[in-house]
């Protein structure tokens, strides 16, 4: 007799207590993966799942986090109060989590958009700082590159809808779903290097001024006249 798929009555369990309004103590996972310093929480997440080998979306759900279609959600659209469950869950220390989300606010009406450095995927086995979801995040500064946008294969932004199969494909690779079963799978990592202008990331410490890092998250700063003209550039 097949068996049921592995973490259904998990999700089952979890929506029966939803439904009858039991409070539960948050589930805890035996296997850890620790944040990166300013890694993205979906990189963060897709790295645990992998650990996990499950599948992200799996991961998101026995975690008690919504599986939204788009994944710049888990950067601008948790609540405080998940991720204060998501670090008792883990066990993880103060203050790790919060620069790996973004307000939303700094995007407007503008949905957020993904940008990758391929030699930085490569380094870091697939994982990808905050920064890159970031609107002015558009050079790497380590390697002095352009960020790239797109899939070459499928021409498409790779990590615009949530990747979900993410235990059975490498690190650094497009997972755009091409079909019910099957994503695109090119691996981002073999990218060409974009070439920088000339004197292109001069104005960058300028438009990163508009926003600093603190022990609270990302914190908008008020912009001077200048970072201002230049972020409009």
């Amino acid at each position: 007799m097949a068996g049921r798929p592995r973490g259904r009555p998990a999700r089952q369990s979890a929506r029966a207590e939803a439904e009858e309004g039991v409070v539960s103590e948050p589930r805890t996972l035996a296997i850890r993966v620790l944040p990166q310093p300013g890694e993205s929480l979906d990189s963060w997440l897709e790295a645990l799942a992998r650990r996990s080998w499950t599948s992200l979306s799996a991961l998101l759900d026995a975690l008690g986090l919504p599986t939204e279609e788009r994944t710049h959600y888990l950067l601008t659209g948790l609540p405080p109060e998940m991720f204060q469950r998501l670090k008792k869950q883990l066990n993880l220390r103060v203050r790790v989590l919060e620069q790996s989300a973004v307000p939303p606010a700094l995007f407007g009406r503008r949905a957020p958009h993904w940008r990758f450095c391929p030699q930085c995927l490569n380094e870091g086995q697939g994982r990808f700082p905050t920064r890159w979801w970031l609107p002015w995040t558009f050079a790497c500064t380590k390697h002095q590159v352009l960020l790239h946008r797109h899939c070459p294969s499928c021409h498409a932004e790779p990590r615009g809808f949530l990747p979900r199969s993410v235990h059975l494909h490498p690190p650094g690779r497009c997972m755009r779903r091409t079909g019910l079963r099957t994503v695109c799978g090119a691996d981002l990592g073999e990218l060409p290097a974009l070439a920088l202008p000339t004197g292109t990331l001069c104005c960058r410490p300028r438009i990163s001024s508009t926003l600093s890092p603190s022990t609270n998250g990302w914190t908008p700063t008020e912009p001077s006249q200048k970072s201002t003209s230049a972020y409009h550039r």
